[in-house]
């Protein structure tokens, strides 16, 4: 019983100053509202055995599509705390900040799928963005500010809260955030720690102090922002008309090289030194004939890493105007097609492409595996076919693998090297010892060799 008279102190305290419609509904615990079952994940990717555990919510539901759902029910009471907490150091009133977001709520609607949104009446609506709105920004401030402990929300919890919040059917528009930042004194630290909170899980490892993205829909945008460079949209298009008019008269790209083949053929793999997953490259060195370089951004791979490249890509191919541009599906797909097993795994882990942060290097194999092979790889708008076309160019020199294969097959086996050069140093002395008398300084070597024949 305590528990609860907390949570209802809590609930009184942060609707101090709404109207009484509003004190009563949260006072007793009123969550009835059916959701929408209606989302924006496509429903071939929702419904597969293989990506459907990426889009519900391990612990907590933002926004309309899951609100009301009794498997989240637990979280309430911890999104009301970090509501609470965000109204008093906003230095407002919560009736105030309430007040706005109502204001702006059929602008706010607007940002969700008529399907989605359509069942809730205004005053509920923004009551539900106005409670999670205020969450996630105390949630995000905490985490980047490492103050949990004091909130008193446990650390497990809390990884869960955080892998929730990056769920494309669990978004809250960013212009609502945006409108309870500025209403809030603390305004500038909150636009910091979002940007510290989307580095610090961004799955790429040098996306770090990216610029701050321009009008992001969402969080899970603001991510997709700081990973895929919008810039090669253009190149990205041309690529692909070459690739289409190369498809229709038999020019299609094959591909079958995993990352151990690569290297045999002389292709080093090597952590790339760009900022998002679209920087995948491949060039020559030593007079653009031998070896070859492929250059792949490095990621980290951790409990939450599928949750966030399956929602991208979700996201990826719901995004307005923008559903040829699979900068992200295209990464993964690209390290699917060179995965054969674990011990590809592992060659990416030794070139520093891969930091896996999980138990086994087969839950790595098994997790790209997983995603590309459901979204029926090669990808028909695949962002890096030129790589594998350029890939292709180099394999096509005979004299190069052949050279490739001769260094592999010697600097890989030592015992290989000592015989070759045991062989070579034998080869060597004899050569020696029956030419020296021949050409030897003193003159005699002629007369020595016309002796031993007479």
């Amino acid at each position: 019983m305590a528990g609860r008279d907390q949570e209802h102190h809590v609930t009184i305290e942060l609707q101090c100053g709404l109207d009484e419609r509003f004190l009563q509904l949260e006072s007793a615990g009123n969550y009835d509202i059916m959701p929408n079952k209606a989302g924006k994940v496509p429903l071939f990717m929702k419904n597969h055995p293989n990506l459907s555990k990426y889009f519900e919510p391990s612990f907590v539901s933002f926004g309309p599509v899951h609100h009301g759902n009794k498997k989240y029910q637990s979280a309430e009471k911890y999104k009301l705390r970090l509501a609470n907490y965000f109204v008093k150091d906003s230095g407002k009133f919560a009736n105030l900040l309430y007040q706005k977001v109502e204001d702006n709520c059929e602008r706010l609607m607007q940002y969700f799928d008529e399907e989605v949104a359509g069942d809730y009446n205004k005053q509920d609506l923004a009551w539900m963005l106005f409670v999670d709105g205020c969450a996630v920004l105390q949630s995000i401030f905490c985490v980047v500010e490492v103050t949990f402990e004091e909130l008193k929300i446990e650390h497990d919890k809390m990884a869960l809260w955080e892998q929730d919040l990056f769920l494309l059917e669990n978004q809250l528009p960013y212009q609502l955030l945006l409108d309870l930042m500025d209403s809030s004194a603390k305004k500038d630290a909150l636009r910091t720690s979002i940007k510290a909170f989307i580095n610090k899980h961004s799955v790429a490892l040098h996306s770090y102090n990216q610029k701050e993205p321009e009008g992001p829909a969402h969080i899970l945008d603001y991510l997709w922002q700081i990973l895929v460079d919008e810039e090669q949209y253009l190149n990205h298009f041309k690529i692909m008309k070459w690739y289409r008019h190369a498809e229709r008269h038999g020019q299609s790209v094959p591909w079958h090289h995993n990352v151990q083949e690569l290297k045999t053929a002389g292709i080093n793999v090597k952590p790339g030194k760009g900022r998002t997953l679209t920087d995948i490259d491949f060039i020559y060195n030593l007079l653009n004939f031998y070896p070859g370089y492929l250059s792949i951004p490095p990621v980290v791979i951790d409990y939450a890493t599928g949750f966030k490249l399956v929602n991208l890509i979700a996201y990826e191919m719901t995004r307005p105007g923008m559903s040829n541009y699979d900068g992200v599906r295209s990464y993964v797909s690209f390290l699917g097609s060179i995965l054969d097993g674990t011990g590809d795994v592992k060659e990416l882990i030794k070139a520093r492409v891969l930091y896996n942060f999980l138990d086994k290097d087969d839950e790595v194999f098994q997790l790209f595996k997983d995603i590309s092979s459901t979204l029926n790889i090669p990808v028909p708008n695949e962002f890096h076919v030129n790589v594998k076309r350029k890939i292709e160019k180099y394999y096509g020199n005979k004299y190069r693998i052949w050279m490739a294969q001769l260094f592999h097959d010697l600097f890989n086996r030592p015992w290989k090297i000592l015989t070759f050069f045991g062989s070579f140093s034998a080869l060597f002395l004899t050569a020696t010892q029956t030419l020296y008398p021949i050409f030897s300084p003193s003159g005699h070597g002629e007369d020595q060799v016309r002796k031993k024949f007479i």
